[in-house]
């Protein structure tokens, strides 16, 4: 369940970030997290992108998701460069980013590759930038557990995550429920999205679709019902 949340974080010196304890967002408990996401937000630049899931199962419907990941990695940090938002055409309208300061001189980037071959994944982000930065150089490093190897990278994966909860702590004040952290390895996520399609039959809002997750339990809740008839 909820959006797909981008985020990316600029500084000059990463021993600084090291030394505030900005690493893998998997590592750090959340009360860390909320503090770190404020104490990083003051000392980096910042680009966030949150991408909605009706946006994502639009999106998937012709494409993947790791190209929609290499789009919003690439309009992420064209738009961190320029100061403003630059988003590739292919982005989902419904996505804007925010940028949390002007333009800074970016030259060397650090991903975490979302895709098994890493230099086919930074060579297509490098691919993107050329196109929606003229004239501006990139050297793109993508890398697997960049945000364990790299404190940019954990500084970009924790403002990333701790937006990410907050999002899901909105959708599930808004139809009032407990849905937890929206991951099929939540219980309570699951419990939600079981109990409402037993409910309703259908998915509730903000779930994404093309997820295998949501086909499982609309598949088992129908099999019930046909044993049940």
């Amino acid at each position: 369940m909820g959006p797909m949340v981008v985020a990316a974080a600029a500084h000059h010196d990463q021993s600084v970030l090291r030394s505030m304890g900005a690493r893998d967002s998997k590592e750090v408990p959340p009360e860390e997290r909320a503090r770190l996401d404020v104490e990083l937000r003051k000392v980096c630049r910042v680009c966030l992108m949150v991408v909605p899931a009706e946006a994502i199962d639009a999106f998937l419907e012709g494409s993947t998701m790791n190209e929609l990941e290499v789009l919003c990695f690439a309009s992420c940090i064209a738009s961190m460069h320029q100061g403003r938002p630059v988003m590739h055409s292919r982005v989902p309208s419904s996505v804007v980013a925010e940028i949390s300061s002007p333009g800074a001189d970016i030259t060397i980037v650090h991903a975490d590759a979302a895709d098994v071959n890493e230099r086919r994944f930074g060579e297509r982000i490098s691919d993107l930038l050329a196109s929606m930065v003229p004239g501006a150089t990139f050297k793109v490093i993508a890398e697997h557990k960049a945000d364990r190897d790299h404190p940019l990278v954990g500084a970009a994966s924790i403002i990333a995550k701790v937006r990410r909860d907050s999002e899901m702590m909105r959708i599930g004040s808004e139809l009032g429920a407990a849905v937890g952290s929206g991951y099929p390895s939540d219980p309570i996520t699951m419990a939600f999205l079981t109990n409402h399609v037993r409910r309703t039959g259908a998915l509730p809002p903000h779930s994404r679709k093309s997820w295998e997750t949501s086909r499982r339990v609309l598949a088992s809740s129908k099999q019930k019902s046909i044993e049940s008839f």
